[in-house]
């Protein structure tokens, strides 16, 4: 039996999760009023920078610096035994998982909303002025809480299995 493992120290620089995914769109058949049922957390790190729908979201990767707070660690384990003419091989790689703390901003939709759209007939037909805007009618609909609590990733582990068997010496 041949056993092995490496441990590996990580460091990472920018992170997009989603650690709750429901959204769920509907729209009603005799009046088309929208509404969405929402259980959503956007978790980002040095990523995502959101302004609300007021102002404009952005994406940036580059945080200027090649180390940050966000550590992990991983390991990867391996096995190799031999039976004779058979010989069985096991591995698992990138056990672990990093733990972001640096520039976090967690988005979180949650609940139920209605949204019936802007009064488009007064402002058309009656000559109305509406300050709302759809910006505005979005916002009021749609409450999106902003936290900048820290959390962690697991990384895509990956299992190997092979087997040999020598037919002869």
């Amino acid at each position: 039996v041949i056993m092995g493992g490496r441990v590996k120290l990580l460091n990472g620089l920018a992170d997009i999760s989603t650690s709750a995914r429901q959204l769920q769109l509907h729209t009603a058949d005799d009046y088309y009023q929208t509404s969405l049922e929402a259980n959503y957390v956007l978790n980002s790190s040095g990523a995502l920078d959101y302004g609300g729908f007021s102002a404009a979201s952005s994406f940036a990767l580059d945080n200027g610096s090649l180390f940050t707070g966000n550590y992990g660690l991983a390991f990867d384990l391996g096995v190799q035994m031999q039976y004779n003419q058979l010989t069985l091989a096991f591995s698992a790689l990138d056990l672990g998982a990093i733990n972001w703390r640096d520039q976090t901003s967690n988005l979180s939709l949650e609940g139920n909303y209605a949204y019936e759209g802007l009064d488009v007939v007064r402002t058309a037909i009656l000559g109305e002025t509406s300050t709302v805007t759809l910006r505005d009618s979005l916002e009021e609909a749609f409450s999106v809480q902003e936290t900048s609590d820290t959390y962690k990733t697991l990384l895509p582990a990956r299992f190997y299995f092979s087997g040999t068997y020598a037919l002869s010496e």
